[in-house]
């Protein structure tokens, strides 16, 4: 093992080579879907705003991205909550 090989073993870091392979596949994964980015971004603007209602979460680190599942596409979600809203005026 060389030493970068050591540090990204130690620090747990994903090499540029795997996170550029990641992303061509969730490219060819929305292309084949026919998701455009527009689409995904519209659906994370729904999402945000339906668990708005029952959460506070960080606009900024949440994601929608299309992923290969077995024989389908999955829609996977990602939303960073900060923290549940207590009682049914927080709700509204």
């Amino acid at each position: 093992m060389n030493i970068r090989g050591f540090f990204n073993f130690i620090l747990r870091r994903k090499s540029s080579k795997t996170i550029a392979r990641e992303r061509l596949r969730h490219v060819l994964i929305q292309d084949r879907a026919e998701a455009s980015p527009h689409l995904l971004e519209l659906l994370r603007e729904e999402l945000h705003g339906v668990i708005s209602r029952y959460m506070v979460v960080d606009s900024q680190s949440s994601r929608v991205f299309l992923d290969q599942g077995e024989g389908a596409a999955l829609l996977k979600a990602t939303f960073t909550v900060k923290s549940f809203k207590r009682g049914r005026d927080e709700a509204s």
